[in-house]
């Protein structure tokens, strides 16, 4: 996406590999939290390997109390959904 996703309305889509930059966590982890409700997709591919997901979901999550930014030690920021 080209577009600054701070601009972008609560309805647009991103991708899980956007979400995952965002948290800096990996696309697998993004999954993980799909199938134990985390993060609901806005629309998902049955083989599980690809999925939109709603903008304002993710701003919400990331909002969330038990989103923290963290440091994993390689200079890399995380967040930890507690």
């Amino acid at each position: 996406m080209s577009q600054d996703l701070r601009t972008l309305p609560d309805e647009s889509r991103i991708s899980t590999s956007q979400v995952a930059a965002l948290f800096g966590r990996s696309k697998a982890s993004i999954f993980r939290w799909i199938s134990i409700g985390v993060l609901p997709p806005t629309q998902c591919i049955p083989a599980g390997t690809r999925a939109t997901h709603r903008l304002g979901d993710v701003r919400a999550l990331l909002d969330s109390a038990g989103a923290k930014p963290t440091n994993n030690g390689n200079g890399r920021a995380r967040t930890t959904i507690a």
